[in-house]
């Protein structure tokens, strides 16, 4: 079992444990002369504080890998701010993380922000023409109304010339329009040659079940992928792994450590089940016969998953996931998702699940989130569908 330290260089510190407290402070996340406080072992109590709180570390959310081999990382020295929705670029494994970047932050403007940013560019264009006017020593007209005429005169005719308020008028409504439709087109153009974007996605959430007495009744921990190319991958390279958290000297450390590694097979389907067994060779695996699901996840901070494969046009396409605790689901099955007529992915049932029956639950046999050390699940943001939601209201999720 292979087990390394994060390699973290300044000023990236050392993940620290924060003191066991209901206190959700962001200085609890200090730097690394935090020293343990509390009692060292996890009791339940524990562990679910200290899952919420480091949350805010190491939460990178649900994210698409670029095509690029370049790992990015978090920068834990800026530990007290949330980073959500977080772009991994690492091949193998996630190895440290970085702050946003512009490009992120564009990507999560809302349509009041990209309307904004369209006045601004329109401004700026604007500034710049009346400039130029300046410099050529002409008197600075309406906005754009010196390359509109000349644009117009081109297509309509050579005596075209605004005289009326209303004809200034439109030229500028049809400057600013235009202004939109750059934008849009670059944005475009962005998206499709970008190399920040990749076609391996991820399901939300992650399915814990346990499989039939015949297949020797282990814990199974199942991912689902799909290449939006809709194409099969060749000679792919799946590697899991997660990371941990280690009682040392000192304090607690964040190690990774990992799970499974999938190179045998060829090819792989546009949509593709992976999936670890939970048995005497996994380190989640428990041997108490008090624990009918044989498996426990205490001290477990995030799983994560890195694909990487060829694709028929010799293209290499890179993709990898990262799931909390908290994604983690319970006595649940994907539901089936099938392939459009036009060949792509129908999404809308891509991360959708369905419970399992309860009389083949874990339910059933009394075995709950808090003791196989997973945190709460909060079932009205996981369950789109109300019945699936009321269904599983009886149980401790």
């Amino acid at each position: 079992m292979d087990t390394s330290v994060v390699s973290l260089p300044q000023p990236v510190v050392w993940l620290e444990t924060p003191p066991y407290s209901t206190k959700t402070d962001d200085s609890v996340m200090g730097s690394s002369t935090d020293s343990l406080e509390g009692n060292s072992s996890l009791d339940d109590e524990a562990h679910e504080i200290l899952d919420t709180e480091s949350h805010k570390v190491i939460t990178v959310g649900h994210q698409e890998n670029t095509l690029r081999s370049r790992a990015s990382f978090i920068d834990l020295s800026k530990a007290g701010s949330v980073l959500n929705r977080r772009q991994i670029k690492g091949v193998k494994f996630l190895v440290k993380l970085q702050e946003n970047t512009v490009h992120d932050l564009l990507l999560g403007l809302r349509w009041y922000g990209l309307l904004g940013l369209v006045v601004v560019f329109y401004v700026i264009v604007s500034g710049i023409s009346g400039l130029l006017l300046f410099v050529a020593h002409e008197t600075p007209v309406s906005t754009f109304e010196y390359w509109y005429r000349g644009f117009m005169q081109l297509l309509i005719s050579p005596a075209f010339t605004p005289e009326t308020n209303g004809e200034k008028a439109v030229i500028m409504i049809s400057c600013f329009l235009g202004s939109m439709v750059v934008l849009v087109l670059f944005g475009l153009v962005w998206s499709k040659f970008s190399s920040r974007d990749s076609s391996c996605v991820f399901a939300d959430k992650v399915m814990l079940q346990q499989l039939p007495p015949v297949m020797g009744g282990y814990t199974m921990m199942t991912f689902r992928f799909a290449h939006m190319q809709s194409a099969q991958l060749m000679c792919p390279d799946i590697r899991c792994s997660f990371l941990k958290r280690v009682e040392m000297a000192g304090g607690a450390r964040v190690f990774q450590e990992s799970l499974d590694i999938f190179d045998s097979t060829p090819v792989l389907p546009p949509q593709y089940f992976f999936s670890h067994v939970i048995n005497e060779t996994s380190p989640f695996f428990d041997p108490n016969p008090a624990n009918p699901a044989h498996c426990n996840f205490r001290g477990c901070l995030r799983l994560m998953v890195a694909i990487g494969g060829w694709d028929a046009e010799q293209t290499h396409h890179v993709g990898s996931s990262d799931w909390g605790l908290h994604d983690v689901i319970l006595d649940a099955a994907f539901m089936p998702s099938m392939n459009s007529i036009a060949g792509t992915i129908n999404f809308c049932n891509f991360s959708k699940f369905t419970p399992i029956p309860y009389e083949a639950s874990w339910a059933a046999l009394g075995v709950t989130r808090k003791s196989i050390g997973l945190p709460p699940q909060f079932i009205e943001k996981c369950y789109d569908d109300p019945n699936v939601r009321e269904s599983l209201s009886g149980s401790e999720c």
